[in-house]
């Protein structure tokens, strides 16, 4: 279940000369976002994803309660201080930057299991390397959707769907990996799995590379980007949605990934010894948050004023969940399965639903800081969500 990226916008002062582009190179910068939008989000998710590993090194304790907890603080604090600074940036240099940083992380991350001996050392380059990822994709995706806005119709929707096919990717990695070696070979497998990633990581960077070899980018990077978003006026207009927005990151934060890899398999034992259950369950999840992303088209009877019904109905799941976690009451695969499909579901359509009606809350003048103050809101939501979840963990145990 991921975030959205941030929005910068161009300066009010410079004037865009148009561009005029013709289908076959809006195809091709579509393509090139959705790769963009793919790798913004996939080091997180290479972060999370390899449960057998982490329980390999930290058997004591789920190492994912303190991951999420490390990325999320360090990429709202990243986040807030650049929509407050508010001063002029450089796509190019956010983005290579952001992502090249990334790609660092997931070259260093696996080859420190051979330098490092103690269970606490991993620990500090664990949640070191979330943090170095979390400022990476805050000064990366501060600019990704700011420049995608600049580019024809159709770029913005593409980041979107690369985010949400992120952890899908992801998720089809470890499992690839994993039924790729021995059972008992989790290193190599783990080996494998983060190479590839750091594999994929390059290929946004070699995206971005090709973007701006487009003809009519050359004019989008001459323009300067500046924002100033911090408005009292504006903020009291999307209160209510924004802190709808909060709410559903806040939720799912409880649940994902901490508490959804503590739930056993009751009628398959075997899944548990072998560490694919979590694995499964994870792409589950996967599954239905991009299906949710996809249906978020059709708004249903949804409007501004009712989705609060959506976001709060979904936190029926919560209870449900530590139940799973703590083999209480609800005690059947069939249970979690349907439990996760309908959280994952909610949080991909109402997560599309609620960041777009903060925007429908303004004038089209204020779009773009209205865009800024919703990537915070979800960001706040999240790692409001992940320090309680951290909080929960350590009272029940997990």
């Amino acid at each position: 279940m991921e975030p959205y990226a941030s929005v910068s916008t161009p300066s009010d002062n410079v004037e865009c000369s148009p561009v005029v582009w013709s289908v076959a190179e809006t195809r091709r910068a579509n393509q090139l976002f959705l790769l963009l939008g793919l790798c913004y989000y996939t080091p997180f998710c290479m972060l999370v994803q390899p449960v057998d590993y982490w329980r390999l090194l930290f058997p004591s304790f789920n190492i994912n309660f303190r991951i999420s907890f490390a990325y999320y603080i360090a990429n709202v604090v990243v986040i807030f201080g650049l929509l407050a600074i508010g001063a002029r940036q450089s796509f190019r240099w956010r983005i290579m930057g952001g992502f090249c940083s990334q790609l660092v992380v997931l070259l260093l991350l696996p080859a420190s299991y051979y330098v490092l001996t103690s269970e606490i050392q991993h620990e500090i380059m664990v949640l070191l390397c979330s943090v170095v990822v979390a400022i990476g994709a805050a000064v990366a995706g501060s600019s990704l959707f700011g420049l995608a806005a600049m580019y024809p119709s159709g770029s913005i929707e593409h980041v979107q769907l690369g985010i949400g096919l992120s952890i899908f990717l992801t998720t089809a990695y470890r499992c690839m990996s994993k039924g790729a070696f021995p059972s008992d070979a989790t290193v190599p497998a783990s080996m494998a799995y983060f190479y590839t990633g750091a594999a994929t990581m390059a290929i946004g960077v070699a995206s971005y590379i090709l973007l701006l070899r487009l003809p009519g980018s050359a004019s989008v990077h001459a323009t300067p980007q500046t924002h100033k978003v911090l408005q009292p006026t504006l903020l009291r207009k999307i209160r209510f949605n924004g802190l709808l927005v909060v709410l559903l990151n806040f939720s799912t934060m409880l649940v994902w990934p901490g508490l959804l890899t503590d739930i056993a398999s009751f009628n398959v034992p075997s899944l548990n010894a072998s560490g694919w259950f979590p694995l499964l369950l994870m792409g589950w999840d996967a599954l239905f948050d991009a299906l949710g992303r996809y249906c978020a088209r059709y708004q249903l009877c949804f409007t501004r004023q009712n989705v609060w019904s959506l976001v709060l109905g979904r936190c029926l799941c919560i209870p449900v969940f530590v139940c799973l976690a703590r083999n209480a009451v609800f005690t059947h695969d069939a249970i979690t399965y349907f439990v996760v499909a309908v959280f994952s579901w909610t949080h991909g359509y109402g997560g599309a639903l609620t960041v777009v009606f903060v925007n429908d809350c303004v004038d089209d003048a204020e779009r773009s800081g209205a865009g800024m103050f919703a990537s915070f809101f979800v960001n706040f939501g999240l790692v409001a969500g992940a320090s309680l979840s951290f909080a929960f963990a350590k009272a029940l145990g997990l």
